[in-house]
């Protein structure tokens, strides 16, 4: 069996891990049940969940919200883009 938990942030990322989640699954469940979480939240999650879990991420059901997460998530990615062409992370 594989466990997935739905967290907010960072923090009940870590706490879903501790628990035994295979996945964490990233949202945001003040815009709905299907809310886009933040970028940066995404990102940071993604970051700290080790292998061999996994990280998802929810992008909503309106296609403005999904256009929006997808341009933040745009916005984020050049900024962690050196000149030089090479990630600064």
């Amino acid at each position: 069996m594989i466990l997935m938990v739905s967290v907010q942030n960072l923090k009940e990322a870590l706490e879903a891990l501790k628990g035994g989640a295979d996945i964490v699954d990233v949202k945001n469940l003040q815009e709905a049940l299907v809310g886009s979480a933040n970028p940066w939240v995404v990102k940071a999650v993604r970051d700290a969940i080790p292998e061999p879990h996994h990280a998802s991420v929810t992008l909503g059901v309106s296609v403005r919200a999904r256009n929006a997460w997808i341009a933040d998530f745009e916005i984020m990615l050049s900024s962690t883009i050196s000149t030089s062409g090479k990630k600064k992370l």
